[in-house]
Protein backbone atom coordinates (compact mmCIF):
# COMPACT_ATOMS: atom_id res chain seq x y z
CA UNK A 1 0.00 0.00 0.00
CA UNK A 2 2.79 2.33 0.83
CA UNK A 3 4.40 1.94 -2.52
CA UNK A 4 1.08 2.61 -4.53
CA UNK A 5 1.10 6.23 -2.00
CA UNK A 6 4.42 6.90 -3.03
CA UNK A 7 3.85 5.89 -6.98
CA UNK A 8 0.89 8.23 -6.93
CA UNK A 9 2.60 11.02 -5.03
CA UNK A 10 5.67 10.78 -6.89
CA UNK A 11 3.18 11.29 -10.02
CA UNK A 12 1.61 13.78 -9.07
CA UNK A 13 4.40 15.70 -7.75
CA UNK A 14 5.89 15.12 -11.27
CA UNK A 15 2.89 16.67 -13.04
CA UNK A 16 3.00 19.54 -11.14
CA UNK A 17 6.41 20.62 -11.74
CA UNK A 18 5.46 20.15 -15.45
CA UNK A 19 2.42 22.28 -15.37
CA UNK A 20 4.96 24.48 -13.25
CA UNK A 21 7.17 24.32 -15.81
CA UNK A 22 4.59 24.97 -18.71
CA UNK A 23 2.95 27.75 -17.21
CA UNK A 24 6.46 29.46 -16.33
CA UNK A 25 7.14 28.99 -19.89
CA UNK A 26 4.13 30.40 -21.12
CA UNK A 27 4.54 33.66 -18.93
CA UNK A 28 8.00 33.80 -20.67
CA UNK A 29 7.07 32.85 -24.27
CA UNK A 30 3.48 32.74 -24.58
CA UNK A 31 3.76 32.47 -28.30
CA UNK A 32 4.62 28.84 -27.82
CA UNK A 33 1.28 28.40 -26.84
CA UNK A 34 -0.63 30.47 -29.49
CA UNK A 35 -1.21 32.96 -27.22
CA UNK A 36 -0.96 36.24 -29.06
CA UNK A 37 -0.25 39.90 -27.69
CA UNK A 38 -3.09 41.93 -26.83
CA UNK A 39 -3.08 45.55 -25.68
CA UNK A 40 -3.39 45.34 -21.38
CA UNK A 41 -7.29 45.01 -20.29
CA UNK A 42 -8.55 45.46 -16.47
CA UNK A 43 -7.39 42.25 -14.85
CA UNK A 44 -4.52 41.52 -16.67
CA UNK A 45 -0.55 42.82 -15.66
CA UNK A 46 1.27 43.47 -17.79
CA UNK A 47 4.77 41.68 -18.13
CA UNK A 48 8.10 43.69 -17.52
CA UNK A 49 10.15 41.96 -20.88
CA UNK A 50 10.63 43.50 -23.73
CA UNK A 51 7.63 41.33 -25.21
CA UNK A 52 5.02 43.33 -23.50
CA UNK A 53 2.51 40.74 -23.43
CA UNK A 54 -0.41 40.78 -21.07
CA UNK A 55 -0.80 37.82 -19.05
CA UNK A 56 -4.24 36.91 -16.41
CA UNK A 57 -3.74 37.19 -12.68
CA UNK A 58 -5.31 33.95 -13.02
CA UNK A 59 -2.34 32.95 -14.87
CA UNK A 60 0.23 34.25 -12.44
CA UNK A 61 -2.08 33.00 -9.66
CA UNK A 62 -1.71 29.46 -11.01
CA UNK A 63 1.88 29.74 -10.67
CA UNK A 64 1.57 30.57 -7.08
CA UNK A 65 -0.50 27.78 -6.13
CA UNK A 66 1.30 25.37 -7.94
CA UNK A 67 4.92 26.73 -6.42
CA UNK A 68 2.86 26.49 -2.92
CA UNK A 69 1.21 23.21 -3.66
CA UNK A 70 -2.34 24.47 -3.70
CA UNK A 71 -5.11 23.61 -5.81
CA UNK A 72 -5.20 24.37 -10.15
CA UNK A 73 -7.69 27.03 -10.94
CA UNK A 74 -10.17 26.57 -13.43
CA UNK A 75 -8.18 28.20 -16.05
CA UNK A 76 -5.24 26.15 -15.84
CA UNK A 77 -6.91 23.01 -15.45
CA UNK A 78 -8.78 23.75 -19.01
CA UNK A 79 -4.83 24.24 -20.83
CA UNK A 80 -4.05 21.87 -19.17
CA UNK A 81 -7.16 19.45 -20.12
CA UNK A 82 -6.50 20.74 -23.77
CA UNK A 83 -2.61 19.72 -23.98
CA UNK A 84 -4.11 16.08 -22.82
CA UNK A 85 -6.53 16.13 -25.72
CA UNK A 86 -4.06 17.09 -28.05
CA UNK A 87 -1.32 14.98 -26.95
CA UNK A 88 -3.90 12.14 -27.27
CA UNK A 89 -4.77 12.68 -30.92
CA UNK A 90 -1.18 12.54 -32.32
CA UNK A 91 -0.75 9.55 -29.60
CA UNK A 92 -3.70 8.10 -31.97
CA UNK A 93 -2.24 9.63 -34.80
CA UNK A 94 1.20 7.76 -34.30
CA UNK A 95 -0.43 4.49 -33.10
CA UNK A 96 -2.06 4.02 -36.64
CA UNK A 97 0.78 5.04 -38.40
CA UNK A 98 2.68 2.16 -36.64
CA UNK A 99 -0.75 -0.08 -37.76
CA UNK A 100 -0.12 1.06 -40.85
CA UNK A 101 3.71 0.71 -41.25
CA UNK A 102 3.29 -2.75 -39.11
CA UNK A 103 0.56 -4.61 -41.34
CA UNK A 104 1.40 -6.46 -44.52
CA UNK A 105 1.23 -4.70 -47.91
CA UNK A 106 -1.96 -7.02 -49.41
CA UNK A 107 -2.36 -7.73 -52.80
CA UNK A 108 0.56 -6.18 -53.85
CA UNK A 109 3.43 -9.14 -55.38
CA UNK A 110 6.73 -7.24 -56.13
CA UNK A 111 8.71 -9.05 -59.10
CA UNK A 112 10.99 -10.88 -56.86
CA UNK A 113 7.56 -12.41 -54.20
CA UNK A 114 5.85 -13.33 -57.76
CA UNK A 115 5.32 -17.47 -58.11
CA UNK A 116 6.84 -17.47 -61.32
CA UNK A 117 6.59 -21.44 -61.60
CA UNK A 118 2.58 -21.52 -61.46
CA UNK A 119 2.83 -18.97 -64.20
CA UNK A 120 4.79 -20.78 -66.22
CA UNK A 121 3.51 -23.93 -66.15
CA UNK A 122 0.28 -22.13 -66.88
CA UNK A 123 2.10 -20.84 -70.12
CA UNK A 124 3.35 -24.39 -71.21
CA UNK A 125 -0.34 -26.07 -70.77
CA UNK A 126 -1.50 -23.44 -73.45
CA UNK A 127 -0.17 -23.51 -77.22
CA UNK A 128 2.87 -21.38 -78.58
CA UNK A 129 0.34 -19.03 -80.12
CA UNK A 130 -1.24 -18.04 -77.44
CA UNK A 131 1.21 -17.77 -74.84
CA UNK A 132 2.84 -15.57 -77.42
CA UNK A 133 0.40 -13.49 -77.21
CA UNK A 134 0.32 -13.06 -73.62
CA UNK A 135 3.97 -12.67 -73.27
CA UNK A 136 3.84 -10.25 -75.64
CA UNK A 137 2.53 -7.71 -73.29
CA UNK A 138 4.85 -8.85 -70.30
CA UNK A 139 8.27 -7.53 -69.56
CA UNK A 140 11.45 -8.50 -71.19
CA UNK A 141 12.29 -9.39 -67.72
CA UNK A 142 8.80 -11.14 -66.43
CA UNK A 143 9.18 -13.26 -69.98
CA UNK A 144 12.39 -14.22 -69.09
CA UNK A 145 11.64 -15.36 -65.92
CA UNK A 146 8.70 -17.33 -67.35
CA UNK A 147 10.92 -18.98 -70.01
CA UNK A 148 13.34 -20.34 -67.46
CA UNK A 149 10.51 -22.17 -65.86
CA UNK A 150 9.27 -23.86 -69.10
CA UNK A 151 10.52 -26.90 -71.03
CA UNK A 152 13.06 -25.96 -73.52
CA UNK A 153 10.73 -27.43 -76.65
CA UNK A 154 7.41 -25.90 -75.11
CA UNK A 155 10.05 -22.12 -74.71
CA UNK A 156 11.18 -22.54 -78.04
CA UNK A 157 7.82 -22.61 -79.56
CA UNK A 158 7.06 -19.43 -77.45
CA UNK A 159 9.86 -17.86 -78.83
CA UNK A 160 9.35 -18.05 -82.23
CA UNK A 161 5.92 -16.53 -81.84
CA UNK A 162 7.49 -13.61 -80.35
CA UNK A 163 9.14 -10.48 -82.64
CA UNK A 164 12.66 -11.84 -83.63
CA UNK A 165 14.38 -8.70 -82.32
CA UNK A 166 12.66 -9.11 -78.59
CA UNK A 167 13.27 -12.98 -78.73
CA UNK A 168 16.71 -11.69 -78.87
CA UNK A 169 16.52 -9.42 -76.36
CA UNK A 170 14.89 -12.01 -73.85
CA UNK A 171 17.63 -14.58 -74.55
CA UNK A 172 20.37 -12.24 -73.85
Amino acid sequence: MKTVILIVAGSLISFLTLLLIGLVILNAKPEYFGVVAQPAKPGHVATTDSTKHSVPDSVRAGVAQVSAGQAIDHNDSLLVSRLKQHADSLEHQVDSLHQTLKSPAKNIVSDDQHDWTATAKLMESMNAEDAGKILKQMKDVDVKQILSKIKKKQAGKILSVLDPNRAARILR
